[in-house]
Order: structure tokens, then C-alpha cells, then sequence
């Protein structure tokens, strides 16, 4: 049986400076992110919203330089406009990892002209590359603001943010394999977010059986079925 370690937190903001300039609508099903002189510039990282797998990167004549990213949990997110692209089609990729720089790559399907600076951010539901349809979904319904991350005052009071309280920080520690089924087992061994362990049974503690062999193991609250 194989798992993926993942954090039950949804999805994370894309960028650390959240401000919105043009929310989701029926003519543009997806948000737009732009830019703070003080936190970050027009360069500033984006980010995975959740681990996932890279499903496509393209170079479009509007969209400029777009990144796919298919999830975990039926959900896949699209980044465009990006100014560098850090990731190639095929990779896994963690949650909240650096994916390229915001840009201002595409143009204006009406004017021609070149855009502003931002990130045109997606959220869908499926597993392939689509470009609209009913199946995008209003992202900030299921993204969360951590407390690392810089809302704009004119976002925080216009928009219904969701702010996690599970974490200080974006999640980076990875889970623990132990030679023991308890917390005093010793270290053997990290699963990293994105990661797959293969599972040979489970405890009546609730720990995982990740070596059938040696008898390793690791709690599994923070593992999801993907069989």
C-alpha cells in the first residue's frame, strides 16, 4: 500500500505578499497576485500551493510562461505570467517550494500590449492540464494565509481570508521513522512532504509498518492513501 506524507493544512498562498488585483469571476475563473516594493518586488518567489507533480510547462502568447501542478487531492493549480520558471514537467515538488519569479510574460488578449507585473493563479478540479471551464474553483476559498505571509490592507479588507492556526510558519519538518512504534523509537530514517512510503500494516497505536523487514515505523496522521 502506498502512501504520501502530506500536512492536512489545503493549500498555501503561492506568494508571501497577498494582495489581490483581480479576484475570480465567471470571464477570469482564477486570481491575480501582484507586488509590494517592501515585500519582494516584482521578483518575488512564487510557490506550490501543496506538494504535487509538475504536469506541464508552457510558453503561451497570453499567458506567458505558465507552470501546471497536479495535487495530491484532486486539485490541480496553474502560475502564469512567471517571469523564470525553477521546475521541468515531470518533477515533484513540495509544499510552499520555490517554483520561479513572478513576471509579466504573455500580453493583454485585448490590447496586445505587454501586462503588469503579476501571478495569474488557477485552481482546479482534475488531474490533466485545462485551461477554463466549470471544473476552476475560486482559489481563496481554499487557500490559507500563514503567519510568515504579508496580507495587503486593501486584500484583508475586501476579501474573507482563511488564516491557518496550525502552524507558526510554512510546514518544511519532515515525519519520523522510528525503530519503535512510539515517539521514544530511535530515528532511522525522514519522509519529506511529497514523498511515497510503501505501508505493510498498521499498529494498534496507529503507527505504520514501513519496513517489513527491520520494523520501522512512522505515525500516520500525516499520511494519506493513495491506493
Amino acid at each position: 500500500m502506498v502512501y504520501e506524507f502530506i500536512n492536512d493544512m489545503g493549500f498555501c498562498y503561492p506568494v508571501d505578499f497577498i494582495g489581490i488585483t483581480q479576484a475570480f469571476n465567471d470571464e477570469h475563473p482564477r486570481d491575480d497576485f501582484g507586488w509590494n516594493n517592501n515585500h519582494g518586488g516584482k521578483n518575488q518567489p512564487i510557490y506550490s500551493a501543496r506538494n504535487g507533480i509538475v504536469i506541464a510547462v508552457e510558453k503561451q502568447e497570453y499567458g506567458g510562461n505558465v507552470i501546471f501542478i497536479k495535487h495530491y487531492n484532486g486539485y490541480c493549480t496553474s502560475y502564469g505570467h512567471l517571469e523564470k520558471v525553477m521546475v521541468k514537467k515531470g518533477e515533484k515538488v513540495g509544499f510552499h517550494q520555490q517554483i520561479g519569479t513572478m513576471g509579466n510574460t504573455g500580453k493583454d488578449k485585448k490590447t496586445g500590449k505587454k501586462l503588469p507585473y503579476h501571478l495569474d493563479f488557477g485552481l482546479y478540479k482534475g488531474d490533466k492540464v485545462i485551461y477554463k471551464g466549470k471544473c476552476y474553483v475560486d482559489p481563496i476559498k481554499y487557500l490559507c494565509v500563514f503567519k510568515c505571509q504579508k496580507v495587503a490592507n486593501g486584500t484583508k479588507n475586501k476579501y474573507k481570508l482563511y488564516y491557518t492556526k496550525l502552524a507558526e510558519n510554512i510546514p518544511d519538518e519532515p515525519l519520523l521513522i522510528r525503530d519503535k512504534a512510539n515517539t521514544k523509537g530511535k530515528v532511522v530514517g525522514k519522509i519529506y512532504n511529497g514523498n511515497e512510503v510503501t505501508s505493510y500494516g498498521k499498529t494498534l497505536t496507529g503507527w505504520n509498518i514501513v519496513d517489513n523487514t527491520a520494523k520501522y515505523y512512522c505515525y500516520n496522521k500525516w499520511l494519506k492513501d493513495r491506493t
